[in-house]
């Protein structure tokens, strides 16, 4: 078993533009601009492999996160409304844990960055999914016998219903 620590479980970008022609790679790799700058770092308990397998298990999991939907491969673009009103439509998937993130500002002037903002933002599931993650996260072996309940009157009652006479 592989684990990283500080690994983002959502990642995106928005940018006026590509991050090559905003700022510099020295830029990107310090504030971590773009998946491939994300610095995640090996548990102790995985430091005994190679360097070559951390990668190859680094890349993976970007893959994975990725394919969910939790890592975008592209930025989104930003459209500015007024000089200094600016948005960015960016769609979370529904399987985005629930937490608190943090949204990174930056301004950008002639490649330089001038000013950083850090806003928190808050994600929580809402009506009856909620209901039921809650449950099934506070009482989660109530959970688990109400599924095993509902699992085995489903069973009977379609064996009711498809029964042959």
């Amino acid at each position: 078993q592989v684990v990283f620590n500080d690994t983002p479980a959502f990642y995106n970008i928005a940018a006026s533009g590509h991050l090559n022609e905003l700022v510099p790679a020295s830029t990107r790799q310090r504030l971590e601009l773009g998946p491939e700058n994300i610095k995640s770092f090996v548990a102790p308990q995985s430091r005994s492999m190679s360097d070559k397998d951390k990668l190859d298990f680094w890349q993976a999991l970007l893959r994975s996160k990725m394919n969910d939907g939790l890592y975008a491969s592209t930025h989104t673009p930003v459209k500015f409304l007024g000089k200094r009103l600016f948005r960015a439509d960016i769609t979370f998937p529904a399987n985005i844990p629930v937490g608190t993130y943090l949204v990174y500002v930056y301004l950008v002037k002639d490649k330089d960055i001038v000013s950083t903002q850090i806003t928190p933002l808050f994600v929580s599931k809402i009506g009856a999914e909620a209901e039921i993650y809650d449950f099934a996260h506070r009482h989660s072996l109530a959970y688990g016998v109400l599924a095993v309940v509902i699992a085995l009157f489903a069973g009977w009652f379609a064996s009711v219903v498809f029964r042959k006479k």
